[in-house]
């Protein structure tokens, strides 16, 4: 690929996969990358004076991380390159950022680790489950739940993520007066937020 046609695309894989912005992103160029986790902290203890120092180790445990591929091909006639009455390349770059993003997207959301990313919401490997099983009788209670089940320095950046039709549930919920509970952002430019936080939509989430 010319270098501008490479550009092109990773931008165009921006604006397809809405997890991608969300993700950190990580170059390896071994395919593997181990990361070091603490699995449990030691605390601080009261002591008298001069009493021996009780231990307090950490223990240190790693995750590794494998590199997937993902890839496709479009064949094109060098006739139909000759005699485009459009702009082909343009094309080509954006089919290739719909159909790779898409892919992505779901293996993020939704995979299941064999020969592809495990997704945060499967069954095995997956983030915990909160709690939210059906968007039938689903109430702003809920979702206070759910909010208040992450520990506060994740809350600080949460982001929500969820299905159109679980956010179309929380729009539609009401008041005993009849009123929208959920109100839209009135201040152009600022995004509507759920407790604060902005949210996404996927069509992978459950």
């Amino acid at each position: 690929m010319p270098d501008e046609f490479e550009k092109k695309l990773i931008a165009a894989l921006e604006e397809e996969n809405v997890f991608r912005p969300l993700a950190t992103k990580i170059n390896t160029s071994s395919g593997d990358r181990k990361i070091p986790i603490i699995t449990s902290k030691g605390e601080a203890v009261w002591m008298e004076e001069e009493e021996a120092y009780t231990l307090s180790d950490d223990a240190f445990g790693q995750i590794s991380l494998s590199a997937y591929k993902v890839g496709m091909a479009i064949k094109i006639s060098e006739e139909l390159l000759n005699d485009s009455v459009f702009d082909l390349s343009s094309y080509i770059t954006s089919e290739f950022a719909r159909r790779i993003g898409a892919k992505e997207e779901e293996a993020f959301l939704i995979g299941d680790g064999a020969g592809k990313p495990t997704g945060i919401f499967a069954e095995t490997g997956g983030a915990e489950d909160g709690g939210i099983t059906s968007t039938a009788n689903i109430t702003f209670d809920d979702m206070l739940e759910l909010f208040y089940s992450l520990k506060s320095p994740y809350r600080k950046k949460a982001v929500w993520l969820l299905n159109e039709q679980t956010l179309k549930a929380l729009r539609k919920l009401k008041d005993a007066n009849g009123k929208y509970i959920w109100q839209p952002s009135i201040s152009q430019g600022i995004p509507d937020t759920i407790l604060n936080r902005p949210y996404v939509t996927s069509v992978y989430v459950p």
